[in-house]
């Protein structure tokens, strides 16, 4: 789906907590990044379960579906980069 939206391929990879951590821009402090690489670490240990149901809860309006959400995410990016392209005209 990402692929065909942004049309150069896209492949899946897996990084480690410790590697997330390690590479991630995250804005928050270390110690946030140290708690939520744990927080990734139990999940990946315990896996993370949910439903429509407590994702709707949780969002305050129903879930999009995954094909929707990348199509939004496209059409942003397509036109985040038209406005930079404009100002340096």
């Amino acid at each position: 789906m990402m692929s065909n939206e942004a049309g150069t391929p896209i492949e899946a990879a897996e990084q480690t907590p410790e590697e997330w951590a390690a590479t991630s821009a995250f804005p928050g402090t270390d110690r946030e990044k140290g708690l939520l690489a744990k927080m990734y670490a139990y999940y990946d240990a315990r896996g993370f379960t949910g439903n429509s149901l407590a994702l709707t809860a949780i969002l305050g309006r129903e879930p999009r579906r995954l094909r929707n959400y990348i199509g939004e995410l496209a059409l942003q990016g397509s036109q985040d980069m038209s406005q930079k392209s404009d100002v340096g005209a």
